[in-house]
C-alpha cells in the first residue's frame, strides 16, 4: 500500500480518511467492510452487487466496464471478491481520484483502473470487455440512445450488460433532492418500457428482466433492524452535499419508492454473437 500524502489527495478523500480515523479505522490496514457506508451507496450496497454479478454470469478472470462507478466500492467488490479486471469510467474527476487513492489502499489497484469519462462517449476500446455493469448512475445521463450504443460498442459479442437503474415510477412527480440530482435539471429517469425499447433498439438481446423495488426494500428494512443507529462513517452524499440536503435526499429516495414514484430494475441483456459490432479497435 502506498504512503499516506495528504499533499496530493483531493478533499474528498482526505475528508473520507479523516472519517475513517475517527471511527477508529486503520487507515493502513483497511478493509472493504471499512469502506462500504461510503463507496456502496447505491440502493442494496455489496448485496445487490453480488446478485447482479451472479446474474450476469461474467467469466472468471473476465474484464468489466464499470460505468458511473464513483469512488469504486462495486468495481473493488468485482475485483476483490471475484477476481475480476474492472475499468471505472466516470465523469467526475473528483470521484475518480478518490477511487484510485482508495483501491490502492486495499491492495486492488493491479485489478482496478479508474477512468474520467462519460457513459455515452465512453474512452475504451470496442469489442474490448466481456461485462458491462452500471447501478444507480444512468439517471444522470441524457442520452439514453448513445449510451446504449457506447455499451453495445464496447462489449465483446457474447458479452453481458448488467444494470440496477432508478426507473421513473407511475405516480408523478419525483420528489428532489435525491442524492443523484438536487432538482429535475440533472435527473433522466426514464420508465422501464421506454428502456426496454432503447435496448433493443441497440441490438441487445434481452436475458433478465427484473423489477426488484420490493427487493430492496427487504433489503433497507432489515438493515435497519440490524443497524440502529447512526453508522461509524456516513453516506457519500454527507461529503458531497450541505447537512440539510443530504439529509432531505435520502428521506425522499426511500419516499419516492415507496410512493410508486421510483422503480428500481436489475436487468442483464447480451450483445449477440452473432454481432459483426467490430474487432478490438
Amino acid at each position: 500500500m502506498p504512503e499516506h500524502d495528504a499533499a496530493t489527495e483531493s478533499e474528498l478523500t482526505t475528508a473520507i480518511l479523516s472519517a475513517l480515523t475517527k471511527a477508529g479505522k486503520d487507515l493502513t490496514a483497511l478493509t472493504p467492510r471499512d469502506l462500504a457506508p461510503v463507496d456502496q451507496f447505491h440502493n442494496g450496497g455489496t448485496w445487490a452487487t453480488r446478485k447482479l454479478l451472479a446474474l450476469a454470469e461474467v467469466p472468471e478472470n473476465g474484464r468489466v466496464l464499470d460505468i458511473g462507478g464513483g469512488i469504486g466500492g462495486p468495481a473493488r467488490t468485482l475485483a476483490g471478491e471475484f477476481g475480476l479486471h474492472v475499468t471505472i469510467v466516470d465523469r467526475s474527476p473528483d470521484f475518480c481520484r478518490t477511487g484510485a487513492e482508495l483501491t490502492a489502499r486495499l491492495g486492488l489497484g493491479n485489478r482496478v483502473d479508474v477512468v474520467v469519462g462519460s457513459g455515452d462517449c465512453l474512452p475504451v476500446r470496442t469489442a474490448s470487455v466481456d461485462a458491462v455493469v452500471l447501478q444507480n448512475s444512468a439517471m444522470n445521463i441524457a442520452d439514453k440512445d448513445g449510451l446504449a450504443a457506447e455499451i453495445f460498442r464496447v462489449l465483446r459479442p457474447g458479452g453481458r450488460f448488467a444494470f440496477q437503474e432508478v426507473m421513473a415510477g407511475p405516480v408523478e412527480p419525483v420528489r428532489f433532492p435525491t442524492p443523484w440530482a438536487i432538482d429535475p435539471a440533472d435527473s433522466f429517469m426514464r420508465a422501464p418500457e421506454d428502456a426496454r425499447r432503447t435496448l433493443a433498439a441497440a441490438g441487445f438481446s434481452e436475458i433478465t428482466w427484473l423489477d426488484a423495488s420490493d427487493l430492496i426494500r427487504s433489503w433497507v428494512r432489515a438493515r435497519i433492524g440490524r443497524s440502529p443507529g447512526t453508522p461509524p462513517i456516513p453516506p457519500l452524499t454527507s461529503f458531497t452535499m450541505p447537512p440539510e440536503t443530504c439529509d432531505a435526499a435520502i428521506g425522499n429516495m426511500w419516499r419516492n419508492d415507496e410512493e410508486g414514484r421510483t422503480v428500481t430494475i436489475w436487468a442483464v441483456l447480451e450483445k449477440p454473437d452473432s454481432s459483426d459490432a467490430g474487432a478490438t479497435a
